[in-house]
């Protein structure tokens, strides 16, 4: 199942963040994936980084993100689509974390067990982000780096 991961760059303190329909979220202020994929480029970041999961009422949620993707439009590439619903809290929580962090950089992370390697790529806007995933062009295992000047 892959794992989604924001990091608010150089956000000292975890922003006020509301509910979000089709997540839920663990926040930390120290900068740690849950997995090992990205971990190298993650050591030199200093920020917020936002763990999203799938809510299970009111035991604790899992901390995967299978049910977020449009596995219709997931290729052997790993491009992909997120899910209608889904993609809205995602817009909208790096919309908001690229607000509160005053470098206006964004990194979203997408972390999978398969035979897709990873590939890191660097977006000048979260309108561009957002054009991909509207393309069925995201890729899964990619480090997405999002700056807005």
């Amino acid at each position: 199942m892959p794992t989604i991961e924001i990091i608010s760059v150089g956000v000292r303190e975890t922003p006020n963040l509301s509910k979000l329909d089709q997540f839920a979220l663990r926040a930390s202020v120290e900068v740690e994936s849950d997995r090992v994929l990205f971990s190298s480029d993650l050591q030199e970041i200093e920020g917020c980084i936002i763990h999203l999961g799938k809510s299970q009422g009111d035991a604790e949620p899992l901390w995967f993100c299978g049910h977020s993707i449009d596995w219709d439009s997931c290729h052997d590439n790993g491009l992909f689509q997120f899910e209608t619903r889904a993609f809205a809290d995602i817009q909208s929580l790096v919309s908001k974390l690229m607000e509160a962090s005053p470098v206006s950089t964004v990194y979203f992370l997408t972390d999978i067990q398969m035979e897709v390697g990873a590939e890191r790529v660097a977006l000048c806007s979260v309108a561009k982000f957002i054009k991909l995933n509207s393309a069925s062009k995201l890729r899964l295992n990619t480090l997405y780096k999002i700056s807005e000047p």
